[in-house]
């Protein structure tokens, strides 16, 4: 009675050892296969920050993605990608992937230099984005519409759009009323030096100040009229037999 006893629990035994060793197997292969599945989805998706880490029958999304909208995509795809290939043994999977953290993005306080020559107006510095620099071009433009614009400034500043076109015009007028000279204009200040041609050009300065001051800004000015030439006197003399005379004195 001992013997079949014995050999019933040793075949118990050795089932029970080969179900365990199949057991084993079968996840580990279900967890290699599941895994490299996934890994081939990520890739061509573009999901190259994505790790996988398997414990078991367990997958676990890693890594840092660019984005909330990157994570899920990259879990959604190791969802589809990830089933099991072994009957009976089913995948566990987790998203534990962080988000990189956003660089923060160096924006340049907005300001715009008029260089203003003869017969043109240099635009340099940066402006409140890409609307904000038309409307300052648009300023100037009609301000002095016979004037070329060499335009060198960009839109990446940091600021109000709407405050600085509100002072756009005033800045504009300035700049163009100058015979030469600079002009920085802020969204809170404009500060200008240089030459006027004359009384009716420091005119139209005084009065485009006058407008930026009564909206808010604070201006700033160094400016100076072309000297008023005096009329040269010219004597006109000759030499005849009584000697040397003056004939004709005048203004030229």
């Amino acid at each position: 009675m001992r013997r079949p006893l014995f050999l019933g629990l040793a075949l118990w035994g050795a089932a029970a050892l080969a179900a365990a060793l199949m057991g084993r197997e079968g996840a580990r292969l279900a967890e290699a296969a599941a895994a490299l599945r996934a890994e081939a989805a990520l890739g061509p998706a573009g999901h190259s920050w994505a790790r996988l880490e398997a414990d078991g029958l367990r997958l676990t999304l890693r890594g840092e993605a660019p984005g909330e909208a990157a994570r899920e995509a990259a879990f959604a795809a190791l969802s589809a990608a990830a089933v099991s290939p072994v009957p009976g043994f089913a995948l566990a999977l987790a998203n534990e992937a962080g988000l990189r953290a956003a660089r923060e993005v160096f924006r340049p306080e907005a300001e715009a230099i008029l260089m203003r020559g003869l017969s043109d107006i240099a635009i340099s510095g940066a402006a409140p984005g890409r609307l904000a620099r038309a409307a300052l071009r648009e300023a100037l433009e009609a301000a002095g519409p016979g004037l070329a614009l060499v335009d060198l400034s960009r839109d990446d500043a940091a600021g109000s759009a709407a405050q600085w076109e509100k002072g756009a015009a005033a800045a504009a007028e300035i700049a163009a009323a100058l015979l030469h000279g600079r002009v920085s204009y802020t969204p809170e200040r404009i500060a200008f030096s240089g030459v006027a041609a004359g009384p009716a050009e420091i005119a139209r300065i005084e009065a485009a100040m006058a407008a930026a001051e009564a909206a808010g800004w604070r201006v700033e000015a160094d400016i100076a009229a072309l000297p008023v030439s005096a009329p040269a006197f010219i004597l006109h003399a000759e030499t005849g037999d009584g000697g040397r005379g003056a004939i004709a004195c005048m203004a030229g």
